[in-house]
C-alpha cells in the first residue's frame, strides 16, 4: 500500500473515532466528571480487494496518564432488595486520569466484602475475596466484575466490591454495593426514650421501633438486630423476656412492622451518662442503623467545634467546613437524645448551613443529639464572598424563650 493511501485510511479512522460518543453511568467516583467522552472504536475499511482492520485508541491513552480516580458502573449494583436468589449482574471498573480518560493497562486492586450470608463476586473465573488482588484494565480501560446473589437471600446488610490503587495504604479508592434489605429506615418512638433526667428510680418506658420501606410503608417480618449499651450503673432494656446486651440479637418485626422494647431505669440513678438502644439490619456491612437514648442528666451547655468556624476571612468561595455541636450536662458529660433547636442567620450574600439534607434557615428546626451527644452541621461559605459580615449558626434548648444557647460563626 502506498504512503498516500495509508495516510488517507488513517485520516478516515481518526475521524470515525472522534465522532463516537460514549455514555457511561457514573457513580462512586472520587471526583466530579463529565458524563460523555470520546472512546475507542474497532474500525474496518475496505481497500481495493483487501480488508484492513484497525483498532484505534486515543493518543491520551497511549500516553499512560496516571490514574486519579475510578468509575464504577452501575452503582449501586442494583436497587436495594430487588435481586432474586442466584441473580447475576456485571459491573465495570474503569481507572481514569485527571482528564476523565480511561487508562488501559492500569493496575486495579479489587476485593470483596460479603455481609453475613451474602453473595459472591469474581473477575472471569477468579473469585474476589477480602484480600485485594491486582487486575489489569483491558485495552478499552475496564475490568469487569460479575456479582452473584446467594441461593438463600439474607434479610439485610450489603455486599461491597472495592477498588484501590494498592493492596494496602491505598490513596485512590472506590466501591460499589448491593443492599439486601427492603427496609429504608427505622424510627424509634418516643425518641429520646424520655426527657433527660426525668425518669425516677425504677421508672419504665415503652419504646416502639418501626421498619419502613422506601414508600414509607411498614415492613412486616423485617429482621432487626438490637443491642443495648448502658451508662455505668445504668438501666436495662428487653424485648419480651429477652434482655438486650451489647451483642446485637435479631428480632423480627410484627405485621405492623414494629418491635416493642421495654426500658427500665436503674434502682440507683447515676448522675450522668446515657443508656442507648441501637438497631441495625446486619452485624456486618449494615445498610442502616438507628439509636434511641436516655440521658440521666439534663443539658447544661453547648459547645461548637471548631469555634469560630474558620479564622477571619480565611475561607475561599463555596468552601465547606464540618462542625460538631456537643450538648453537655453540668458535669461536662455529653447528653444523648436531647432536643436542640438550630437556626442560621447569614450576612447579606452569605453562605449556608445544613444538618444532613436539612438546610438551616432563620426559623429554628428541631434536631436530636446522637448517642455521643452531638449534632453534625455542615457550613458552606458564599460562592461570592462579601467584603464583610458574619454567618452565624445558633443552638437553643427551646424554640421560644430558651434557657440554654450557643452559637458559632464565620466572619468574612
Amino acid at each position: 500500500m502506498g504512503m498516500e493511501r495509508r495516510q488517507a485510511v488513517a485520516s478516515q479512522v481518526t475521524r470515525a473515532v472522534a465522532n463516537v460518543p460514549r455514555q457511561i453511568r457514573r457513580r462512586n467516583v472520587n471526583r466530579h466528571a463529565r458524563l460523555t467522552r470520546s472512546s475507542a472504536l474497532v474500525t474496518s475499511a475496505a481497500l481495493g480487494g483487501a480488508l484492513l482492520l484497525a483498532s484505534v485508541l486515543p493518543s491520551s491513552v497511549f500516553a499512560a496518564a496516571p490514574v486519579t480516580h475510578y468509575v464504577i458502573a452501575a452503582s449501586p449494583i442494583a436497587p436495594a432488595g430487588t435481586l432474586v436468589a442466584g441473580a447475576t449482574r456485571t459491573i465495570s471498573v474503569a481507572p481514569e486520569s485527571s482528564t476523565n480518560a480511561v487508562v488501559p493497562g492500569a493496575v486495579v486492586y479489587l476485593s470483596f466484602s460479603q455481609t453475613t450470608g451474602g453473595g459472591s463476586a469474581s473477575v472471569g473465573t477468579t473469585p474476589l475475596t477480602s484480600t485485594p488482588v491486582a487486575y489489569t484494565a483491558s485495552a478499552l480501560g475496564h475490568v469487569f466484575v460479575t456479582y452473584k446473589t446467594p441461593s438463600i437471600l439474607p434479610k439485610g446488610g450489603k455486599d461491597i466490591v472495592k477498588a484501590a490503587n494498592a493492596a494496602s495504604l491505598a490513596t485512590i479508592t472506590a466501591s460499589d454495593f448491593y443492599s439486601f434489605s427492603k427496609v429504608a429506615k427505622y424510627t424509634f418512638s418516643p425518641n429520646p426514650i424520655a426527657t433527660p433526667g426525668s425518669l425516677k428510680v425504677g421508672g419504665v418506658a415503652s419504646v416502639t421501633l418501626t421498619s419502613f420501606s422506601s414508600l414509607n410503608a411498614a415492613v412486616s417480618g423485617a429482621v432487626v438486630y438490637l443491642s443495648f449499651v448502658p451508662a455505668a450503673g445504668g438501666g436495662t432494656a428487653s424485648v419480651g423476656t429477652k434482655v438486650l446486651t451489647s451483642t446485637p440479637v435479631a428480632f423480627p418485626s410484627s405485621i405492623g412492622g414494629q418491635i416493642v422494647i421495654t426500658y427500665h431505669a436503674p434502682a440507683k440513678l447515676p448522675t450522668s451518662g446515657s443508656d442507648t438502644i441501637s438497631a441495625t439490619d446486619a452485624t456486618k456491612n449494615a445498610t442502616m442503623t438507628r439509636s434511641d437514648s436516655y440521658s440521666f442528666a439534663a443539658p447544661h451547655s453547648y459547645v461548637f467545634s471548631p469555634n469560630p468556624v474558620a479564622p477571619l476571612g480565611s475561607l475561599g468561595a463555596a468552601k465547606t467546613v464540618t462542625l460538631k455541636l456537643t450538648v453537655l450536662d453540668a458535669g461536662l458529660h455529653p447528653v444523648a437524645g436531647v432536643v436542640v433547636w438550630l437556626y442560621f442567620t447569614p450576612t447579606t450574600n452569605g453562605g449556608a448551613a445544613s444538618v444532613g439534607s436539612k438546610v438551616l434557615s432563620a426559623t429554628p428546626a428541631r434536631f436530636l443529639t446522637s448517642s455521643a451527644g452531638t449534632v453534625t452541621v455542615t457550613y458552606k461559605s458564599s460562592a461570592t464572598p462579601p467584603a464583610s459580615g458574619a454567618d452565624t449558626i445558633h443552638a437553643e434548648n427551646l424554640k421560644v424563650a430558651p434557657t440554654i444557647i450557643g452559637s458559632d460563626a464565620y466572619t468574612y
